[in-house]
């Protein structure tokens, strides 16, 4: 007569793999949620009208540099999405003497770097929203005011921001001060979109 085989030992370290596989496979998915989660943001979908004429007056350099001028909230979270363009855009374009201003809403925020000039403030005045981006040409006229790109997000490549950069470098004199935007965008006090 056969006495059946009962080894604990082995079904333990099978249950026991079954456990550390599916606390694992529990641990990947919920990080994976959780990392999406955090990212997600309302997205305002509504256009937002970026007036240059008013910013005209407010913001115009004392320079004779063509100056981009970057305005920012460091707590809007689409700034994740527009640091690496404006980065990109800073590497390419200071070393050929476009000079970097950045208005900075809230001053309790440390300061961006890289930049030739740095305002903080409490409002910015006359910005729907940010991150938006001034660019005036080297005579102190408005060239271009808006978003650095259109679409969600704020991403690398063929920008508003280096069009226009170019055109200027090139010795037009454009002139895009009316615009409007759908992108990842927070409002400022202005509220406007």
């Amino acid at each position: 007569m056969a006495i059946p085989s009962n080894n604990p030992t082995r079904s333990n370290r099978t249950d026991l793999a079954v456990t550390i596989v599916g606390l694992w496979i529990s641990i990947v998915v919920g990080g994976f949620w959780w990392y999406e989660l955090r990212l997600i943001r309302p997205f305002l979908d509504n256009l937002a009208l970026f007036d240059g004429q008013q910013l005209d007056a407010s913001y115009r350099p004392n320079t004779n540099a063509v100056t981009l001028m970057h305005f920012g909230d460091p707590n809007c979270p689409c700034n994740q999405f527009n640091t690496p363009h404006l980065e990109q855009i800073k590497s390419h374009y200071q070393p050929k003497g476009v000079q970097f201003v950045a208005w900075q809403q809230g001053s309790e925020i440390p300061p961006v770097q890289g930049f030739d000039k740095l305002h903080s403030t409490t409002e910015l005045a006359f910005v729907p929203a940010t991150p938006a981006v001034a660019i005036w040409s080297s005579d102190g006229q408005l060239s271009y005011f808006g978003p650095y790109s259109s679409g969600l997000l704020c991403s690398l490549g063929e920008g508003f921001a280096e069009t226009i950069l170019d055109q200027l470098q090139a010795g037009l004199s454009p002139q895009v001060i009316n615009t409007t935007g759908v992108g990842c965008f927070c409002p400022t006090q202005l509220q406007t979109i």
